[in-house]
C-alpha cells in the first residue's frame, strides 16, 4: 500500500482505521474474513505474527530500479511492514521481474513533494521520530560505529542513500547515529541493495534476540494490516470497504 502526503481514499481509510475503536476495527475483519479462502488467511496471519514495525529503511533518491526493487524484496522477505521513501531528482521506479510482488505487501511511506531532496528528507526524519525511531545512516564518516554496535533497545531507521554518492550530507548531519558494515577487502562498498540485505539480515535476529518484546505489531496495526491484505486479495475488496469510509468512529487524521 503507498501512503503519501494526499492518500488515495483507501489509504486514507486505512490510517483511520488504526486509530479507530477496536469494535470498528473487529468489525471490518469480520466483514472480509469469511470471504478469504482458508490456506490463504492462515499464512497472512502467520505472516503477521511475524511483521515488524520496530526495524525499517528510509531510502533516499535511489533511481536504478533494479535496485529500488531489490531493497523492497530483502525488507518483506525480512518481515518489515514499512518502507520510507525519498525521491526528488529521480522517481522511485520498481521492476516488477525484481520485486515479485513483495511491494504489495509493504507499506511505501513517500516523502512529501518538497522543493529539494534534504527537505524531503528532513520531513520524513520528523515522521520517523515522530513514531519514536532512531535513525541510523549508513554511511564512511569518522564518527560512524560498526551495525554490530547499534543501540537495538529502541525502535530503528536506517537510511541508505543513491547507488553513486550515497547519503546526501542532510541525511548524513540529521541522523542521530552513523553505522558501517565492516569490510575486509580492497572493496570499500556494496551495492545499496546487498548493504541493505547484510544490514536487515543481521540486525533483525539480533533485535529479535536482545529485545523480542519490541518486534511484535501493536493489536491495532496487526488488524489495520490484515484488513489491507484482504482487501487487496479481493477482487472487489475496495469497493467491500467503502461502506466505512465514513463511518462515524473513525478518527479524523490531522
Amino acid at each position: 500500500m503507498i501512503f503519501r502526503d494526499h492518500p488515495s481514499p483507501l489509504a486514507n481509510f486505512l490510517l483511520r482505521l488504526e486509530q479507530a475503536p477496536d469494535a470498528l476495527q473487529e468489525a471490518v475483519v469480520a466483514q472480509l474474513k469469511p470471504l478469504i479462502k482458508e490456506d490463504r488467511l492462515q499464512k497472512m496471519e502467520q505472516v503477521l505474527s511475524r511483521r515488524t514495525q520496530a526495524l525499517t529503511v528510509l531510502i533516499e533518491n535511489v533511481y536504478q530500479p533494479q535496485n529500488a526493487s531489490a531493497v523492497l524484496r530483502t525488507a518483506e522477505a525480512i518481515g518489515l511492514q514499512s518502507v520510507y521513501i525519498v525521491e526528488k531528482d529521480h522517481r522511485y521506479d520498481v521492476s516488477p521481474q525484481v520485486v515479485m510482488g513483495a511491494d504489495k505487501w509493504l507499506d511505501l511511506h513517500y516523502a512529501p513533494g518538497e522543493d529539494t531532496c534534504a527537505d524531503n528528507t528532513l520531513a520524513h526524519y520528523a515522521l520517523l521520530r515522530q513514531r519514536g525511531y532512531r535513525i541510523a545512516a549508513t554511511c564512511w564518516t569518522d564518527d560512524a560505529v560498526p551495525i554490530q554496535e547499534l543501540d537495538l533497545s529502541t525502535p530503528l531507521a536506517l537510511a541508505f542513500g543513491t547507488e553513486l554518492t550515497g547519503l546526501s550530507r542532510t541525511a548524513i548531519e540529521a541522523a542521530d547515529i552513523r553505522t558501517y558494515i565492516p569490510m575486509y577487502g580492497f572493496t570499500q562498498s556494496f551495492n545499496i541493495s546487498v548493504a541493505a540485505a547484510l544490514c536487515l539480515h543481521y540486525l533483525r535476529p539480533e533485535m529479535e534476540r536482545r529485545h523480542p518484546r519490541l518486534l511484535p505489531l501493536k493489536p491495532q496495526t496487526y488488524r489495520r494490516v490484515l484488513v489491507q491484505w484482504m482487501a487487496a486479495s479481493l477482487r472487489l475488496g475496495e469497493d467491500l470497504l467503502k461502506p466505512y469510509f465514513q463511518h462515524p468512529d473513525l478518527p479524523i487524521l490531522s
